[in-house]
């Protein structure tokens, strides 16, 4: 899988292009897909992408939104 990411000038929002391959001994493809994501605050962020396969036994083209967590457990050492 390679991702390439690009941040705004307003920090909360960027931009992704991934490109997939899928190799076995009965199916192969390669997925490409773009989106973009905001983080709503520190912790929360959601995203929607549009994907398409460059196959055509079967096509495929997607959409899918998503959203992730980050717990934060690190607590800084006092001096």
């Amino acid at each position: 899988m390679v991702s390439l990411s690009h941040a705004f000038r307003n920090p909360k929002w960027s931009a992704f292009v991934e490109n997939q391959g899928i190799q076995s001994d009965r199916y192969s493809d390669v997925l490409i897909r773009g989106g973009v994501a905001h983080l709503l605050n520190e912790d929360l962020q959601v995203d929607f992408n549009l994907g398409a396969s460059f196959k055509n036994t079967p096509s495929r083209i997607f959409v899918t939104a998503g959203a992730s967590y980050r717990f934060d457990f690190h607590v800084d050492k006092q001096k």
